[in-house]
């Protein structure tokens, strides 16, 4: 009974995998490089934040006047300043919203926005609208490209991230189903035979990597499907149940910003102590500052800091009239007990933006050995039905499978990369820009799995894909040195250190690409079993690592 529960078990583990193993290779790759997307691949593909960034409070606080003075006095209840070169913000920027009534009945959330430079503080840009208008609509970048189809794939909320979210759920189920399959984890986790066979390579390789990461595994599997699905599911759930379905009516409950009760004495803007003391006390740095009742005697300053030292950023509530410290709570506090902090975990734990850059490191590395594992886990699938007794489909449709996974993996590898070229060369100012990408992306991605489907070897495809992205990885600094002069010693000179560290560390990644993919057979090796009938080889060296088929 219990051998014929685990079989069930393994069927599970080996056809979900198998059906979904391309996208979720997808999903594990572009989480793994996003954990970098910001600020690192912000900062790098933004020439005028390069160099860190640094502003005086009291400038700050002039600027926010300055720009006060241009808007109505309506719209001053609430003021949001964005740092740049922190997270999503490559300038800096103001603005000033307003929930205004229109001709409908209804009402909107109008913002009326302006981006400065991030060196000098020269404005910009103006713009305004409504509120998802105007921040979904502004120039986006490779970081925000990368990060986006991380999350929903690029096809927005509900279908995007409620796919991703699904997907989250499938690889926890995978995980949970391969556990229960293999219960002799510990005696799995140190048997690794490569040089046996090609079977054994991918099979121990599989193993290994799952359990060793199972930890890690399981927690993006599991903060990944919250989410992609608490937007579009777990959400309008919990206010169809608490507050009839109003989803803002829920935020204000659980999340409110703490707007304070007007005393009717006018008073100037003012944050600026509040602000240095927040930057000299916290261990993250400023991400934002909102303004409620800015111009009101009972005004507060709510200054966000990311991670230091720990795991999620704090908010610290300052009265605008003063510098004395009334609260720092974090985003999920107010929910109390347990769910607050692990709602407040989520994000920084399936992004790795806590404790600093070796953490970013591993969850590299890691996110890496997670999109191995499904690659792996397909490719098995594939050897036990073209070499094995379980195929029921013909030879040549398996080999078109394994076309298609080498294809559509290598190829997100290939159009990431190709991302970095897009972002120095692509003649296309504006919010355009952003399109562009998209098409430089799918074009590269769709061009690398035409290519390995027309081959009809897919060992020699997998070593030409491979050989183009660490190409194109190699020749990054170069291009950078050539479109922006940012050559890595004068990058390292100038202080520039976030620049210069992508640069070395795609330079870095495509030299060891370029090494795995020399070390790759360009035919499956295959030695003849009894009565001239191929049998499981023996290979003299190592056929596929993690970041050969990354």
């Amino acid at each position: 009974m219990q051998q014929v529960t685990t079989k069930r078990f393994y069927e599970v583990h080996s056809w979900v995998g198998a059906v979904t193993a391309i996208l979720i290779f997808v999903i594990a790759f572009t989480g793994a490089v996003s954990v970098f997307g910001r600020p690192e691949l912000k900062i790098w593909a933004n020439e005028a934040i390069h160099q860190p960034q640094a502003h005086e409070p009291a400038a700050i606080e002039a600027l926010v006047k300055e720009r006060a003075a241009d808007v109505p006095a309506d719209y001053l209840d609430e003021i949001t300043v964005l740092f740049p070169a922190v997270r999503s913000a490559p300038n800096l920027t103001v603005y000033f919203q307003h929930e205004r009534e229109m001709a409908d009945g209804k009402t909107e959330n109008h913002v009326i926005r302006f981006d400065h430079h991030p060196q000098t503080l020269a404005l910009i840009e103006r713009s305004e609208g409504e509120i998802r208008e105007v921040f979904t609509t502004g120039q986006k970048d490779m970081a925000d490209f990368i990060i986006t189809f991380h999350a929903d794939l690029h096809l927005g909320n509900p279908w995007g991230l409620l796919l991703t979210g699904l997907l989250g759920l499938t690889l926890f189920a995978s995980i949970v189903t391969g556990v229960i399959t293999h219960r002799k984890v510990l005696r799995e986790a140190f048997t690794f035979r490569p040089f046996r066979s090609l079977r054994l390579l991918f099979t121990d390789s599989h193993k290994a990597l799952g359990v060793w990461g199972l930890l890690f595994h399981g927690t993006i599997a599991f903060t990944g499907a919250f989410l992609g699905l608490a937007v579009v599911v777990l959400f309008p759930a919990a206010a169809f149940v608490a507050v009839g379905g109003d989803i803002d009516a829920l935020a204000d409950k659980f999340l409110p910003l703490g707007a304070p009760e007007k005393s009717g004495f006018a008073a100037p803007i003012t944050f600026a102590e509040a602000l240095a003391e927040v930057e000299e006390t916290s261990s993250g740095p400023v991400v934002s500052l909102n303004l409620l009742a800015s111009t009101d005697e009972n005004g507060v300053a709510l200054v966000n800091t990311l991670a230091g030292d720990g795991i999620v950023g704090y908010t610290y509530r300052y009265q605008t009239t003063g510098t004395v410290l009334e609260q720092a709570y974090t985003t999920f506090s107010r929910v109390g007990g347990a769910g607050g902090p692990i709602l407040d975990a989520m994000f920084p734990l399936h992004f790795g933006n806590f404790a600093g850059t070796a953490v970013k490191f591993l969850w590299l590395f890691l996110g890496l050995s997670t999109a191995f594992l499904a690659v792996s886990g397909m490719m098995i699938w594939i050897e036990r039905r073209v070499y094995g007794s379980t195929g029921s489909l013909a030879e040549k449709t398996y080999r078109r499978i394994s076309r298609m996974t080498v294809g559509g993996c290598a190829g997100v590898v290939v159009g990431f990369v190709a991302l970095f070229h897009a972002q120095l060369l692509l003649p296309v100012p504006g919010k355009a820009f952003g399109f562009w990408l998209g098409v430089v992306f799918f074009g590269v991605w769709a061009a690398s799995l035409l290519w390995a489907m027309l081959r009809s070897n897919e060992y020699r495809s997998t070593k030409e894909l491979l050989f183009v992205a660490a190409i194109l990885s190699v020749l990054v600094a170069p291009m950078n040195a050539v479109v922006t002069g940012n050559h890595l010693a004068n990058a390292l000179t100038h202080g520039h250190l976030v620049t210069a560290g992508v640069d070395l560390t795609m330079l870095l990644a495509g030299i060891a690409v370029f090494a795995i993919a020399l070390r790759l057979p360009s035919e499956r090796p295959v030695r003849k079993g009894k009565y001239g009938r191929p049998a499981e080889p023996q290979i003299a060296q190592p056929v596929l690592s993690a970041d050969a088929q990354t």
